[in-house]
């Protein structure tokens, strides 16, 4: 049995759940998830195996999370404890399908009135990020528009945040709005463009979208300080337009 200990929101918990079920697949040993930490109940359908043991070892992230391919060297019963943040652990036809989103009704008539192929949506994290190393700057998000705007010269823009004041300091003149994560999510998700705040909340949700363009923050959470490392590390997917 392959398990992983649920620690964080909704993000990491994706990261701990598909670390741990790209490995027991990988290996061929049963995967269990904890489903009592899972903060996704009300976005996903998802499976989280059957437990059928006690775990006997434990493997710890790194402080940096660099992809680790030891990973699937591990024995039977191992509980993963960390981040993981990296899709080199695991392929992405297949989060796509572990990731199975429910429908939600508010984000399709959000979506009718900010069109996906019309709309940029710039995602502004505050809360918990309102720091001098985490928060972004406006010059990041100056850069990211006028890119967008290289890719589609007619582009509108509509910003999904948890924290509207913060966002209209950014934009004043931009449609702010902040829905539940649920819905939020969703909108991020199915949308064509996408500019990404330092969130994983916002990683998954443009990440598991096939036909989108992506802009992200070059370096993550180094952005402010160490431009040019990642933190974490790998999780630099080249999915993404890093700037």
């Amino acid at each position: 049995m392959i398990t992983a200990i649920l620690w964080g929101r909704l993000g990491n918990n994706m990261f701990q759940y598909a670390l741990a079920r790209s490995v027991a697949e990988r290996t061929g040993y049963n995967f269990w998830i904890n489903a009592e930490g899972w903060r996704g109940n009300e976005l996903f359908e998802c499976d989280f195996g059957v437990k059928d043991g006690e775990v006997q070892q434990i493997f710890n992230d790194r402080q940096n999370q660099p992809f680790m391919p030891e990973v699937f060297d591990v024995t039977d019963f191992t509980e993963f404890r960390g981040f993981f943040q990296t899709d080199k652990y695991f392929n992405r036809e297949d989060v796509k399908k572990w990731f199975k989103i429910k429908h939600n009704q508010e984000a399709e008539d959000f979506l009718k009135q900010y069109p996906r192929d019309e709309y940029c949506y710039i995602n502004v994290r505050g809360g918990d990020q309102k720091t001098f190393i985490l928060t972004l700057p406006q010059e990041y998000y100056d850069r990211a528009v006028s890119l967008m705007r290289c890719v589609k010269p007619d582009m509108k823009f509509v910003v999904i945040t948890d924290e509207t004041d913060f966002a209209k300091g950014y934009f004043p003149d931009f449609p702010v709005y902040s829905n539940s994560k649920e819905t939020d999510f969703c909108v991020l998700h199915y949308t064509k463009y996408v500019i990404s705040a330092i969130s994983t909340f916002c990683w998954w949700a443009a990440y598991l979208q096939d036909d989108n363009v992506v802009v992200a923050p070059h370096s993550w959470f180094n952005y402010n300080v160490r431009k040019g490392n990642f933190a974490p590390q790998d999780i630099n997917t080249s999915k993404f337009i890093w700037i």
